[in-house]
């Protein structure tokens, strides 16, 4: 018996249905008892949260989100979300349409599919594109991300931080196909420097590597160790921290490599960090996603309020389409050019 409860048995009220056998078993006169009464009113939905925002497994509390990706539904996939539209060079446009119309050989598994859809519990990475995490976070706060994926080669999640952007590879390899027979208009310039990056990287072999971007597919490689990954799981894992104030400020980047994690020094981090799975040529199916982190606060503001406003779930899904309709159309319209200022007419 519990605490505070009295061991002797009791009798069932009359009524219950229950024989006085002591068997339990519900009678007929029991049952035709329930039914006068009325069926039992159904339970009330809980409310919804900042949790139902996402369509991957999510825990908010405050701030702080954790986020995991297992991929078991393929809506898991509306996380991850295309670039907005934003300025690029001719030969950056000419030679990504060029990357992205080479063939593709996924693997069986993968056949007949396009990259960014779920099949078999993962996430199909193909091709030269990336994918951005709905969520950005905060810089000023701990950042852990840890990847899981089948496939041995370019496993990559990007960060994008005041438009910068770098790279975290696990069996970073770049493939030599990139400038083979890239479209006019490439300069014999970039097309050497990029040959040689392919054929250092094929050298040396796959590298877990920090990469900045500096570039269409021109990458300074502020950090590489030689690895040896799997034919099947790989895990790709790391933290982010930033400390200090102003000149004194310095963000932190650390690896895990076995046991160890391995600090990598990055420019200082400020405002807002945000996330992508990155395809680098190689296709990989992403098993897992997991990430952890204080969201940013425009997008907490955005969501509590679209919340607030939500009767269901579904009307979160609309309000997370139309959210990043509003963004792409801000973003195309910051691109247009502005019409010169008449002078006679004052600021």
């Amino acid at each position: 018996p519990h605490r505070g409860a009295s061991s002797v048995a009791t009798a069932p009220p009359p009524g219950d249905g229950r024989d006085e056998g002591g068997g339990g078993a519900p009678t007929a006169a029991g049952a035709a008892n329930r039914t006068e009464q009325g069926p039992l009113p159904d339970a009330a939905p809980p409310p919804l949260g900042l949790d139902d925002v996402f369509f991957g497994n999510a825990s908010v509390a405050g701030e702080t989100a954790d986020l995991r990706y297992a991929f078991s539904l393929p809506d898991e996939a509306q996380d991850f979300e295309p670039p907005l539209p934003e300025k690029r060079s001719k030969r950056e446009k000419a030679l990504r349409s060029y990357l992205e119309g080479l063939p593709r050989s996924p693997p069986r598994r993968f056949r007949g599919l396009s990259p960014w859809s779920v099949q078999h519990g993962q996430l199909y990475v193909d091709g030269w594109g990336r994918r951005r995490l709905v969520a950005p976070f905060r810089a000023d706060a701990p950042l852990r991300v840890e990847a899981e994926a089948v496939g041995a080669r370019n496993l990559a999640v990007g960060l994008t931080n005041q438009g910068r952007r770098f790279l975290v590879v696990l069996g970073y390899a770049l493939p030599l196909l990139a400038v083979a027979q890239a479209p006019p208009g490439v300069s014999a310039a970039w097309r050497t420097e990029v040959a040689k990056a392919g054929r250092r990287a094929r050298e040396r072999g796959p590298t877990l590597a920090v990469l900045r971007e500096r570039g269409a597919f021109l990458h300074d490689e502020l950090f590489l160790r030689r690895v040896r990954p799997r034919r099947g799981r790989n895990t790709l894992a790391f933290e982010l921290d930033s400390a200090g104030q102003g000149k004194e400020r310095r963000t932190t980047l650390r690896l895990r490599f076995g046991r160890r994690y391995l600090p990598v020094q990055l420019p200082a981090f400020a405002g807002r960090v945000e996330l992508w799975v990155v395809a680098l040529g190689t296709p990989y199916g992403l098993d897992e996603l997991r990430v952890s982190g204080r969201l940013a606060s425009d997008f907490l503001e955005r969501a509590r309020k679209a919340v607030a406003a939500a009767a269901s779930r579904a009307d979160l899904a609309r309000w997370r389409k139309a959210d990043f309709a509003s963004r792409r159309k801000a973003a195309e319209e910051a691109l247009k050019p502005k019409a010169p200022v008449d002078p006679a007419l004052g600021r």
